[in-house]
């Protein structure tokens, strides 16, 4: 995370307002995500995230065809394999990843662009440089 006040902020306000909507209603009426922070180098890769970020999302898809297919042969030598005393990991499912196209990278440039007062050099940089302008990784906030 950057540190800047208003990343740290939103985060910690919408996760307590879910806390405060469970809290008093026993329910969840929405599902808050945020952004996964990644390292640095991966941060300023550009257009190389995109093929990264498909490169997980399409194996993350054959792996759980081949979890699948093993389970289900597996599970006729050992029937109660999938019951409740074999949980799955929690994290074993994918995360939520958004791979822009070209067309919505040029869309979120113009979208950077249209604040000209925020547009200083290292922000060109970033429009530039930045993978988040390509890849978006999201972990759901369980309240």
């Amino acid at each position: 995370m950057s540190g800047h006040p208003n990343h740290v902020s939103v985060p910690a306000g919408a996760s307590a307002l879910i806390e405060n909507l469970a809290q008093f209603s026993g329910n969840i009426p929405v599902r808050l995500f945020v952004l996964d922070t990644v390292a640095i180098f991966y941060k300023y890769s550009s257009i190389l995230g995109t093929a990264w970020g498909k490169v997980k999302v399409y194996g993350y898809m054959l792996l759980s065809g081949f979890e699948i297919l093993i389970l289900d042969v597996a599970s006729k030598f050992i029937p109660d394999l999938l019951e409740t005393k074999y949980p799955r990991h929690i994290h074993a499912g994918g995360k939520t990843t958004f791979v822009s196209s070209y067309r919505q990278y040029l869309a979120a440039k113009c979208a950077m662009n249209a604040h000209k007062s925020q547009m200083v050099w290292f922000r060109q940089l970033y429009v530039l440089f930045s993978q988040y302008m390509w890849v978006n990784t999201w972990t759901e906030v369980v309240a």
